[in-house]
């Protein structure tokens, strides 16, 4: 026979694990609606002409600028930095490209924000497919990529830690971890730098798991650090000012 406190601990877990998983895709749900419905303006900006697509396009023709020519008459300007002088050329255009938060110089533009987002998504894309992936929908898999990998260290802390935590607690925490933090704002405003923002978070919060597998399974600590390590790196190639957080591999 069971035991009567066994049944009731296996139901306990049981209950936290089905709220866990609502609270997981209510927060996913939020995500999505808020990018694809609320935030999402394919007319306004074509994929093609954002800045992470024209930068994968310059990758693939080994360049380091980005597949487009500056403005005409950017370079006569007597100083083409003075924001008065190239207010003009920095106005966004009919197809949705923009000069805002680019950098310039001897007639090329670059990106000056963190290569990762276009090595681990828009150049295998343009690739694989030989499209343009919409910057939007980049950042709601960076946020999602960070919350789930966020929630499932959560949830395997608080199973080591506060076991006797109750169900609606658990779920609670899930939610507001996910809602309440700074992922959302990106997600209402995905365009350039939120890119940026949402991969070095999401691989900052993978490698948080992966270093947390290494401390909780000591057979295999060298791999999984290694690949803490990988993606940390990655984190840091997307956001420098990530570097500081490299501590956690020491």
């Amino acid at each position: 026979m069971n035991h009567p406190g066994a049944n009731a601990s296996s139901e306990r877990n049981g209950e936290r694990r089905r709220l866990s998983i609502l609270a997981v895709l209510v927060v996913l749900a939020v995500y999505a609606v808020v990018v694809v419905i609320c935030a999402w303006e394919p007319k306004a900006s074509a994929p093609a002409w954002q800045p992470y697509n024209l930068q994968a396009e310059g990758f693939r023709a080994g360049q380091l600028n980005l597949a487009v020519s500056a403005p005409p008459g950017l370079a006569e300007l007597a100083d083409p930095y003075d924001p008065v002088a190239n207010l003009p050329y920095r106005e966004t255009r009919t197809d949705g490209f923009t000069l805002h938060d680019m950098s310039y110089r001897n007639g090329k533009i670059y990106q000056y924000f963190g290569a990762t987002p276009v090595i681990v998504l828009f150049w295998p894309w343009l690739i694989i497919s030989g499209g343009h992936f919409p910057q939007e929908l980049a950042v709601l898999i960076f946020c999602s990529v960070g919350f789930i990998a966020g929630a499932w260290l959560y949830c395997r802390l608080a199973r080591q830690f506060f076991p006797e935590a109750g169900a609606f607690v658990l779920a609670a925490g899930l939610l507001a971890f996910g809602l309440a933090g700074g992922l959302p704002p990106l997600l209402w405003r995905p365009q350039v730098y939120e890119v940026a923002v949402s991969c070095g978070n999401a691989f900052a919060m993978v490698a948080l798991a992966l270093v947390w597998q290494a401390l909780d399974r000591k057979h295999r600590r060298a791999g999984w650090l290694a690949m803490a390590s990988l993606c940390y790196g990655l984190a840091v190639a997307a956001r420098p000012s990530l570097l500081y957080g490299a501590i956690i591999l020491s």
